[in-house]
């Protein structure tokens, strides 16, 4: 009687000691599925995952923090596949939506990236991510009118963000309405003084305006903010063509060319 409660005993010491440590491997598991790098991260989320231990909706968490790190790696295949089993065990996950929909765009299959992010606007109508996403990819499709409704729904719901008013003036540049883009351009500087993208991006409606003395200005500042902006270099040199400095043209265009053997070829 003794020797079966000595076994007994044991065995349940065991089990109980055994408690902690496997909480606690459960803990590390996690903090490396949630890790930003994404070898970790997968490793973390794949052992989570065939634990066989956790809840639909940590198994959803576990499948979407893995897809996002085989996202960043470029894996977007796989990206995809795990972004598909995050939806299966939660329906409602709107960022699952969103992150298949930049995985499908980067796959160039724009028709299923717009698919999701409908579905990821159906369930959060207020995310401005979403619609810029949505916009950048129509803009892909070269249907840059609905890409400036999604960029002017996207500033409507943040006003403030700089980027949206950029893209918003790519679009309307693509559509010919120079003036509306410069005034997008404009309100992206006035957000966000050192902008270089936007600089530049208002060059370039200026120089379609033709009116390269400000085409030649914003390509400058363009250049200073970023000297290794290579298209800065080329499009300001393009300018003092136009305005007669072909000494200054010459030298512009052969530093861009130093930054960037391809362009303009």
């Amino acid at each position: 009687m003794w020797g079966k409660c000595l076994v007994a005993c044991a065995a349940a010491a065991a089990i109980l000691g055994a408690g902690p440590a496997q909480a606690q491997n459960r803990d590390q598991q996690w903090e490396w599925c949630r890790s930003d790098n994404a070898d970790l991260s997968i490793g973390g989320c794949t052992a989570v995952i065939q634990s066989g231990a956790e809840a639909t909706m940590n198994l959803a968490i576990a499948f979407y923090n893995r897809g996002n790190a085989y996202d960043n790696k470029g894996e977007y295949d796989k990206a995809i596949a795990d972004y598909d089993q995050a939806l299966k065990f939660d329906p409602q996950h709107e960022a699952a939506f969103v992150n298949r929909g930049l995985a499908y765009n980067h796959k160039g299959d724009y028709d299923s990236a717009i698919t999701d992010f409908n579905a990821a606007i159906n369930l959060k109508p207020d995310d401005e991510n979403a619609y810029i996403d949505r916009g950048l990819t129509f803009e892909k499709k070269d249907q840059y009118d609905r890409a400036t409704q999604d960029y002017t729904r996207a500033i409507q719901l943040q006003p403030g963000d700089a980027e949206a008013y950029l893209d918003r003036g790519i679009a309307q540049r693509h559509l010919g309405q120079y003036d509306l883009a410069v005034a997008d351009y404009s309100r992206a500087i006035k957000l966000k003084p050192n902008y270089a993208d936007a600089f530049f991006n208002r060059g370039i409606a200026y120089w379609y305006k033709e009116d390269f003395r400000n085409a030649e200005k914003d390509f400058d500042t363009a250049a200073q903010i970023d000297p290794k902006q290579a298209d800065a270099w080329y499009w300001r040199g393009r300018s003092k063509e136009k305005l007669g400095d072909k000494t200054g043209s010459v030298a512009d265009i052969a530093h861009a060319r130093t930054l960037d053997p391809s362009i303009a070829k």
